[in-house]
Parts: C-alpha cells; sequence; structure tokens
C-alpha cells in the first residue's frame, strides 16, 4: 500500500493501473471506481484550474471556479480537492478529451464540444455564463478529433479543417474580416468559423492570445498576438490572419 494525496480527496492509495481497491478509495496514479483504480489519461492545466481525465472517460477537476468552470457550485470559488464532473454536472462520460482555459472548460465526447465557464467573448459557444444543466454541444462543429483553449478563445481540430470561436482580438479568429478596425473594438463570435489554412491539420494548440497549427504536410501555422514573437516570424505585428512559421515543416 502507498499513502498519498490523490483526487478527490487524501484517502489510502492501492495498486496502480487497473489493480484492485476497495470503492471509495483513491489509487497511486487514478481514482478507484468499481473495484478497480482508474488511473489517469491525460491532463489538462489552466492559469488557476486541473482536470484530469481518467481510462474510463471520467473528468475530475479542481481549482478556479470563479465562472463555475468545474462546478455548478456558486458558494464554490475556489475547489480545493478534485471533484467528478459527473457529480458537479451530471454529464455523462465517456469523454474523450478535456481541455482548461483561464475561465473557462471544454470536453470532447464523440466528436462534439461542450464548453462552460466565462463566455462573454462568445468562447464557451452560448451564453455569458455556462451553468447546468449540462451544456448542449456547440452548434456547427461535429467530428472534432481535438480542442485548445486561449484566454477567450475555443478552438476545434476536424479531419478537414480548424475552427475557432470566441475573442478575435489581436486577430485570434485569424480573420482578417472580423478584425478590429480601430483601437476599443473587439468583435467576438460563439459559432465556430474555420481558420484559413493551406491544409488539414494534424495537431493544434492555443495560449492567451495566439494560435498555432501543424498542417499534415509538416507547416507550422500561427495567428493572433505577437509582441514576444511568439508566432516565429521575424517581426513583433500581430496576425490577423494565419502564416507558415519559416523554417517548418516540421518531422
Amino acid at each position: 500500500l502507498v499513502c498519498v494525496e490523490g483526487l478527490s480527496a487524501a484517502r489510502v492509495c492501492v495498486e496502480p493501473s487497473g489493480g484492485t481497491c476497495a470503492t471509495g478509495l483513491d489509487c497511486a496514479w487514478g481514482v478507484c471506481e468499481g473495484g478497480r483504480c482508474d488511473p489517469v489519461r491525460a491532463l489538462a492545466a489552466g492559469t488557476a484550474s486541473t482536470c484530469v481525465l481518467l481510462e474510463s472517460g471520467q473528468i475530475e477537476c479542481a481549482g478556479d471556479n470563479t465562472f463555475f468552470q468545474i462546478s455548478p457550485d456558486d458558494t464554490l470559488t475556489i475547489a480545493p480537492t478534485f471533484s467528478n464532473l459527473r457529480d458537479a454536472f451530471g454529464a455523462a462520460p465517456p469523454f474523450e478529451a478535456v481541455a482548461v482555459g483561464p475561465s473557462h472548460v471544454c470536453t470532447l465526447e464523440g466528436g462534439e464540444v461542450r464548453c462552460w465557464g466565462a463566455g462573454n467573448f462568445g468562447q464557451t459557444g452560448g451564453p455569458t455564463t455556462r451553468t447546468p444543466p449540462f451544456p448542449d454541444p456547440i452548434v456547427a462543429v461535429s467530428g472534432v478529433r481535438e480542442i485548445a483553449l486561449g484566454l477567450d478563445l475555443s478552438c476545434a481540430r476536424t479531419a478537414t479543417q480548424v475552427l475557432c470561436w470566441g475573442t478575435d482580438r489581436f486577430g485570434l479568429l485569424g480573420d482578417t474580416a472580423t478584425y478590429p478596425s480601430g483601437p476599443g473594438t473587439d468583435p467576438s463570435r460563439s459559432r465556430p468559423a474555420p481558420i484559413e489554412l493551406a491544409g488539414p491539420a494534424r495537431d493544434i494548440d492555443a495560449s492567451f492570445y495566439h494560435a498555432c497549427a501543424v498542417t499534415l504536410d509538416g507547416d507550422l501555422w500561427c495567428w493572433g498576438a505577437n509582441d514576444h514573437a511568439n508566432l516565429g516570424v521575424p517581426d513583433t505585428g500581430e496576425r490577423c490572419d494565419t502564416s507558415v512559421v519559416p523554417g517548418t515543416p516540421l518531422p
């Protein structure tokens, strides 16, 4: 037996990775479900919240809950221990992926994306704050294989395209048609729209104010804020349309 501070609470831990356990006790690398250890498959960390995806497809989260991103409890601004999204939101596993932003969370199941938390720029694909009942799938996006979140931005990758929704600050939506025409403007959209790339992507990621995608041919495309030359181009000008990063393709 090994005793560590596990998920859901600090409890006795038992054999990891599929070992037997007593219901209600944590495993060394996961949680105890139905007498078997449910190991962690993937980790997602935001600015002040953390979620883990378990092998069973369940998700547990802890941390900041200011915008109800990990619990519907309006008295709980900080969740100090991990809790199951199934218990908190009535969400039905199995989930395939989870992504955590600074103030919102999105999950992937059956190719559909659900988001909740802060939605002031449309990043949850619905009302300003996503609270129970469990959010409906995001409209106009299906067949999703990967999700990535920025500060006020959500992106999804399908077999054929990358779509984003939320704020267009710094050109985060990769669309010159909606990019701010002057200081003080900050258009946004809650419906996913495609990002213009040279072809389908195999990987995506997003940070506070920029996002990148790797296409099937290995080219790296980035867009958004570039004040620290974070887009990999030889200047610090922001990009409201996608551009291929010099020095790619990647292996």
